[in-house]
């Protein structure tokens, strides 16, 4: 039920746009407000983390963490996880990953969304799950990229590059709260 809910959450954050490049600053926390952490890195040496302007978490469940910050984001859900404590799977969601990033193509910073391979190279790894809180980290390939506006694809010459996400004492359950 709880996988039932969390993708109902996902479908209802992508329809209303996911939030990210909401201006206004209500509800806004500052990061030293808050007490989980994240941090995203690529091969491609660009990363952000719950300290950048605009950090978001978008969603975070058991088994799904949803974050963002300068209108970027990255997502990973996966399957096969233990209902509860620590567990790792190399098996991910492929509709459930994605990473939009700013990307240097033609002397031009351009905002891309990127999609992994099917099935998804990679894994999730949840160390703690507490009733309130979810800490790992996961880290999949991203094989292709699109103009995050028009979709058209954009030859990223550092593709196929691989995204990390490491994170902290994420609160369960927030959906679009800034940091």
């Amino acid at each position: 039920m709880q996988k039932l809910t969390a993708l109902f959450l996902i479908v209802i954050l992508a329809a209303c746009g996911g939030g990210n490049d909401a201006s206004s600053d209500a509800g806004s926390r500052s990061a030293s407000d808050f007490q989980g952490r994240f941090t995203v890195t690529d091969t491609r040496g660009h990363s952000f983390d719950s300290d950048s302007p605009r950090a978001r978490i978008n969603f975070v469940v058991d088994d799904l963490i949803d974050v963002g910050a300068d209108g970027q984001q990255v997502r990973a859900a996966a399957n096969g996880l233990p209902e509860t404590g620590p567990g790792r799977t190399t098996e991910l969601n492929q509709s459930n990953v994605m990473y939009t990033a700013k990307v240097m193509i033609d002397g031009k910073m351009t905002r891309v969304g990127c999609d992994p391979d099917n099935p998804v190279n990679g894994w999730f790894e949840r160390t703690e799950l507490t009733d309130t809180t979810i800490s790992g980290a996961y880290e999949f390939e991203v094989v292709r990229c699109g103009d995050y506006y028009s979709d058209a694809e954009v030859d990223v010459p550092e593709l196929p590059f691989t995204v990390r996400v490491e994170f902290e004492d994420l609160p369960l359950g927030n959906l679009s709260e800034s940091l």
